[in-house]
């Protein structure tokens, strides 16, 4: 066993805890490791610790000569030390500093020196349930290219805008003789295109106070909220000269008739009309493909619906009689005398017709030439046969003292 080495004593070190009084120093076991506020050794549980000795095999067993691998693959790292890294990082850069506010809409139009007639802030409408004194400045939703119409009106419920718009102006109207004005509406719900027009409709008091308003916020004045007159003059159009209109849509565009609600009597005027402009037989009515063509038009239409050749003739002789009494009292009325022309017509098979015209003045001096008849002759065109007729187309329009005969 060797023997415990000793070393001087230094006179100008006092015995420390490693050295005994003689110098020498102490064993491991005579030393007085404790520190205060520090649980010693001895404070702790003696239950022995249990030891597992596990045999070595493979790579693990092998010389310490054998040279060293390449390290592995690098792997992902520990979520954990990485969040515990980033706390210290943030801890030790001290507190972050704060973004300056950026400046809404709003902040800007309150900051904004308001114009000599545009409506201050506090004169704006309180909102529901808003503290006494607090004035509510409009906050629309939407800024940029509808800002201009928020000069005149303002939001009722920000946090609902379907509750409509109010009109400043005539806000203040009402409030100021709420006798004359009680009927004026100042609440709206439109678009924004509807609101513009009723600044337009207004006149140039609403419109001098949008346009001022606009001017000094930096806004384009839009032009649906120009007044017409306004608009004529702008673009030269006045009502003492003559000048290029500006275009609307009804120099691109046609505006077709409205469709008439049809009728069993409509559909028969138009048959009427069709046959007589066209010169056609009464008995086209009756053919199956003239039919076929009207029910392919209208195919809720039954056959039923379409008249046959009697009824055609019955109608046409029918609004014959009405027109020949109604020109009958027409020649009757006329102020001057009526003068008589006839013309004599014999068809291919030998058959003689005789036509008369009455010529006469209306009371406003418009010269008129109306067919009284275009009957056939019983024989040729003699005198006697003439005279009949003209006789008896005399009669029954009763102008013989009205005549005159050429």
């Amino acid at each position: 066993m060797a023997s415990k080495k000793t070393y001087p004593q230094d006179p100008n070190k006092p015995p420390g805890e490693a050295c005994g009084p003689d110098g020498n120093l102490k064993e491991t076991e005579d030393m007085d490791w404790s520190e205060p506020g520090v649980e010693t050794i001895s404070s702790l549980s003696t239950t022995p610790a249990k030891f597992t000795f596990v045999h070595m095999t493979g790579s693990m067993a092998e010389p310490a000569t054998r040279k060293r691998a390449a390290p592995a693959a690098t792997t992902a790292p520990d979520p954990k030390r990485v969040a515990v890294a980033k706390d210290a990082a943030t801890a030790s850069a001290g507190p972050k500093k704060a973004k300056p506010k950026k400046l809404t809409a709003v902040d800007r139009l309150v900051t904004r020196t308001p114009s000599s007639d545009a409506i201050p802030v506090t004169s704006q409408p309180k909102r529901a349930g808003a503290a006494s004194g607090e004035s509510v400045v409009p906050r629309p939703k939407k800024r940029g290219a509808t800002s201009d119409v928020y000069t005149v009106f303002s939001v009722v419920d920000p946090d609902d805008e379907s509750k409509g718009h109010q009109c400043d102006l005539c806000r203040k109207l009402k409030d100021a003789n709420p006798g004359k004005y009680h009927k004026l509406q100042t609440i709206f719900k439109g678009n924004v295109t509807a609101l513009r027009s009723h600044i337009a409709r207004q006149g140039m008091d609403h419109y001098n106070h949008y346009r001022a308003a606009c001017v000094a916020q930096g806004l384009t004045p839009q032009e649906r909220a120009i007044p017409e007159d306004e608009m004529n003059r702008k673009t030269g159009i006045l009502a003492d000269e003559e000048s290029v209109t500006q275009k609307t849509m009804d120099d691109y565009t046609t505006v077709l008739p409205k469709p008439t609600e049809w009728t069993k009597d409509g559909l028969e005027d138009k048959i009427i009309h069709f046959i007589l402009e066209t010169d056609q037989a009464l008995s086209v009515t009756d053919r199956p493909s003239f039919r076929e063509l009207l029910t392919y038009q209208r195919p809720k239409m039954k056959d039923s619906d379409i008249p046959h050749r009697t009824k055609i003739t019955e109608s046409i002789t029918e609004r014959a009689a009405v027109i020949a009494a109604e020109l009958a009292k027409e020649l009757q009325d006329a102020p001057g005398r009526i003068s008589l022309t006839f013309d004599g017509w014999t068809s291919a098979i030998m058959q003689a017709y005789l036509a008369v015209t009455a010529h006469y003045i209306t009371d406003d001096w418009v010269l008129r030439a109306e067919l009284l008849t275009f009957d056939e002759l019983a024989g040729s065109h003699s005198g006697e046969n003439t005279a009949e007729v003209l006789y008896d187309i005399l009669d029954k329009t009763k102008i013989k003292e009205k005549v005159s005969l050429s």
